[in-house]
Formats: structure tokens, sequence, C-alpha cells
């Protein structure tokens, strides 16, 4: 019977004009958001590449330079800056998340690139990187996930605030429950023909989103987690689906139906979240920015003030970079001043971090409160567009800046220029994304939580079903 509600709503629902255009209300924001999503993608991707591209051109000049004095060494080029190691430089980027096209999240308010030196510091690695209009960042951007965290469940109860009433108001229900046909089934046949139009209209927009995404580039869709990606999603859309099934077995008018699934809404995806993230600022506050800051500023004044003592220390910490005779040069002064001002200033920004990743946490364990948190932070985490994305990044920075001095420090205080074949040894730097594995171990408490919560809600509106009178 269910089977037989199933196919007769579906015919029902071609001729329903106020449906159809639902589904194209949808797939309208949905191809303008993926859009959106792809001329981001595609604009950060471009401006990437003009970054290392940039930053290969440099080091080629410095490596001509160091080959034609090789080859000629009496003759003087005009190139001071070729075989000079504090001269070398790289950019290391992070590029858009494997989904971004579908998700964009925060990753327009997070740096994506970093000057690495010999010079740079863990603490201070994003100095110098252009924003957007603060006005645009405050703002967002319209992506795909908005359509679905936002926008899909207003659609699902505008098309099933009534899916009970609205039979009763028309006097279709009396005679539709004279037949062999229970409330329970009337429902859940109306909400599996909605449920499959709007998820299956939303998997195939977000298959070809996918696709468009990665189309012209040597990346390969990840089809693991764009399935994982989409069955979040599913789990999103049953739930709502299933709150309106539970308000329709109460049996009140369309109106009180619409008033508690409309105050519903207003409190999972605007009242809840802003109420979390308010009480997790006053449990676990971030330190203070300014505190950071005048930390850090101190820590360089007074390293200044005692460079010559922080150089000499340093060769005596590490005599085998000390030349023949210590020299008290500008360059390897200053790099011994910036090594102390990481050591008193790294802790600092590392606490500060730590701070930020107790946050997550913390909304990691409440989210539950609010399908929406959860929807969105698995759906951000899964496109490559979360908090932990961004700390990998800056965790292998700090690693690749390690790398990266081990090479260089010993030249600079030995006074040693590069040869041509060290500019090959170079190393590059390429962002490793984590594993999909450790993605789902992130993601998947969340989801359990909110497919078992789905599964409280279905259950408790077919027991209210089965007790369903209608009463004229």
């Amino acid at each position: 019977m269910l089977l037989k509600v199933f196919k007769n709503e579906w015919r029902l629902m071609a001729r329903e004009k106020t449906l159809w255009f639902a589904a194209l209300l949808l797939l309208a924001f949905a191809i303008y958001a993926i859009q959106n999503g792809i001329n981001w993608q595609s604009q950060r991707q471009t401006t990437i590449a003009n970054y290392v591209l940039e930053a290969e051109k440099a080091l080629d000049e410095q490596r001509a330079a160091v080959e034609e004095q090789e080859q000629n060494p009496d003759a003087n080029n005009g190139r001071p800056a070729g075989g000079q190691p504090n001269r070398a430089s790289y950019e290391a980027t992070l590029p858009p998340g494997p989904l971004s096209a579908l998700t964009i999240g925060q990753s327009d308010l997070y740096p994506f690139r970093a000057s690495v030196s010999p010079f740079r510091r863990q603490d201070n690695l994003f100095r110098n990187y252009q924003i957007d209009s603060p006005l645009g960042l405050l703002a967002g951007k319209f992506d795909f996930t908005f359509v679905i965290v936002y926008l899909l469940p207003l659609l699902i109860i505008a098309l099933g605030y009534n899916l009970l009433s609205g039979e009763k108001e028309s006097g279709v229900l009396a005679l539709a429950l004279s037949q062999p046909l229970s409330a329970s089934k009337l429902v859940f046949g109306k909400v599996l023909a909605r449920l499959a139009l709007l998820t299956g209209l939303v998997i195939v927009v977000g298959i070809l989103g996918g696709m468009f995404g990665v189309a012209g580039s040597d990346v390969a869709l990840p089809l693991d987690r764009l399935v994982f990606w989409l069955a979040i999603i599913g789990v999103y859309a049953t739930f709502w689906f299933a709150l309106t099934a539970l308000v329709a077995a109460f049996g009140r008018k369309s109106e009180m139906n619409l008033t508690v699934l409309m105050s519903a809404w207003l409190l999972f995806l605007l009242v809840v979240p802003a109420l979390l993230n308010i009480s997790i600022n006053q449990i676990s506050p971030v330190p203070s920015r300014m505190e950071y800051v005048s930390k850090m500023r101190a820590a360089e004044n007074d390293a200044q003030r005692k460079s010559s003592e922080l150089l000499a220390e340093f060769y005596h910490e590490h005599p085998e970079l000390a030349a023949g005779e210590q020299r008290r040069d500008f360059v390897s002064t200053f790099y011994a001043v910036q090594q102390d001002v990481e050591s008193s200033v790294l802790p600092v920004a590392q606490e500060y971090e730590r701070r930020l990743m107790d946050q997550q946490a913390l909304i990691g364990t409440f989210r539950l409160l609010s399908p929406a948190v959860v929807v969105q932070e698995a759906l951000n985490d899964i496109a490559g567009s979360s908090v932990a994305r961004q700390q990998s990044y800056v965790r292998q920075l700090r690693e690749y800046l390690l790398e990266w001095r081990s090479f260089l420090a010993p030249k600079i205080f030995r006074s040693e220029r590069l040869a041509s074949r060290d500019y090959e040894a170079l190393p590059r730097f390429e962002f490793q994304e984590e594993e999909t594995s450790v993605i789902s171990a992130r993601v998947m408490p969340g989801a359990a939580g909110l497919l078992v919560l789905t599964g409280v809600l279905l259950f408790w509106a077919t027991a209210k079903l089965k007790r369903f009178r209608l009463v004229s």
C-alpha cells in the first residue's frame, strides 16, 4: 500500500504547479551557488599558480646569475643577488579544497600563501597576504552548502507542512482513510515522494557540480568524498521530512503546522548556533590578539637590543656554523634575532591556536543541539573548507620552514654562496591532504547522532500516526 501511495503521489506531483516551482527554485539557487563556487575556485587556483610561477622565476634568475659566475668567475655580471642564501624564497600555498566548488565555507577568510625564507618565523607565517573587501568577507560566499543548510529546509517545510492537514481541510482525508489505508502509510508515502524528488535533484546537481569543479584540471574528482558529502545531505533532508511528518501526526491545522516548523527552522539555524557561539566564547575564550601582538613587539625590541649577544650565543651553541673568523654582519645578526623572537613568541601563537581548536572541540561536543551545525561542519570538513584543514596547512608550513632553514642557515653562517645545483635541491612545498578515513573519524560522530535523532523522529511520528483518529 505504501508503494501505491508513493506512485499515486508522483502522479499528483506531476500536476502540482507549486511543487514544480519549488523544485525549479531549488535548481536555480543550486546552479547559481555552484557557479559561484567554480568561479571562486578558478580565481584561487589562478592566483596560486601566479604566486608559484613568480617564485620559480625568481629562483631561475638567481640560478642563471650563479651559472654565469661559475662559468666566468672573474666577470662581474651585475647580479649580486645570485647565490646569496638570504635572498632565496618560495611561495608555500594552500590549494582550494577537493570539493570547494560545492563548499567554499570560510576558505576565503583563511590565508592561503606564505613567502618562506630563512628569516620567516613560525609564529608569523602570514605577515604579507592580501584579503578581499571586509564587507564581502563579512557577507560570505553564496555556495551550494548554504543552499542545502538554509534553503532546502524551507522548501521541505513549504512542501510538507500540510501533508495531512491539507487532505483533512479539503475533505479528502475521510475518504482516503475509509479505504484499507492507514494515516502513517498516507503520510510516509507523501514524504517518500517529496524526499525522492528533492534529494534526487540535489544529488544530480551535486555530482555535476563536482565534475565541473575539476573539469580542465589535472585533479581527479574525489568520489569517496563526494559520496560521503551527498550522504550527509540525504540524512539532513530526511531529518526535516521526519520533522514535518511528526508535526503532521499531531493533526493540527495547516497554519499551526507551518508556525511550528518555521519556529524549528529559526531555532535550529539561527538561535541555537548564535547561543552556541556565545556560550563557547565564554567557556573557552581565545587569548587576546592584542596580547599576542604586544608580546611579539616586546620580544622583537628586546632581541634587537641584545643582538650582539644573541649572535655570539648562537655561534656558541652551533660552533659547526662558525666561519674561520666570526663575523658580526647584518644577515647573521638578523637571523639570530629572528630565532630569538620566534622562541619567545611561538608559544603564545601556539596557545592561541590550541584554544581555537579547543573551541572547535566544544562545537563538536554540543553540535547535536542544532542539526544545521552538524551538517555545516561535516560538509565543510569533507569538502576541504574547515578549520582542521587550515590547521593542517599551518603545521605543514612550519615543518617546511624548518626544512628550508636546515638547507640555507649553514650557508648563511659560513658565508657560503649557493651553487647552481643547490637551486634544484631547494625543497618545494606541496600540501598533503588528509586521508578520507581521518576526516570520517571527525565527521561520523555528528552524522551518526543526526541519524539517530532522525530515527527517533520517525519512530515518534509512526507511533502518533498509528493512533491518529479523524475528528470532524
